[in-house]
């Protein structure tokens, strides 16, 4: 969907592999959105401080980095049928079917909607999911991942 200025109403965009529901769609059963990444990456380095005040810099590449996934998720609706899985059983589900022990292979996760977005391979090596308000069923869930590296197109 696009405004009338040209821009994506949603114009910051974040594609995690395999985040579909059961019916292999995004949106319409699968009970949790995406509200936050976080990247954190750094250089593996080493400086050592020798006579005269001269400093010595090794560098010896990048450290591996870490990327956080977060969301909100909700229970049933109204109208569902028997058995249709809640929005934690969903992220627990994910976790448990994409997790590194489980999958044994990296996650392609995009950050950005435009051609350049980044694009991070990734293992899931940990996930939170927590319920925030029974009254109103809505959880929080959390997946850490650590990522080898970033490259362009999904």
């Amino acid at each position: 969907m696009r405004l009338t200025t040209g821009q994506e109403l949603l114009p910051f965009r974040i594609r995690v592999q395999n985040f579909t529901g059961p019916d292999g769609s995004a949106f319409r059963t699968f009970r949790c959105i995406i509200t936050e990444a976080g990247v954190k990456q750094a250089g593996n380095f080493q400086m050592l401080y020798s006579i005269s005040d001269f400093i010595h810099v090794y560098v010896f590449g990048d450290r591996i980095g870490e990327l956080v996934v977060s969301g909100i998720c909700f229970g049933s609706f109204c109208g569902d049928a028997p058995g249709t899985p809640s929005g934690i059983e969903m992220a627990m589900s994910y976790y448990r079917n994409n997790r590194l022990a489980a999958r044994g292979t990296p996650a392609l996760i995009a950050v950005g909607g435009s051609a350049n977005a980044a694009i991070f391979v990734a293992f899931l090596v940990g996930g939170e999911m927590k319920v925030i308000n029974p009254e109103t069923p809505v959880g929080q869930f959390a997946w850490q991942f650590n990522i080898i590296s970033s490259s362009g197109a999904f």
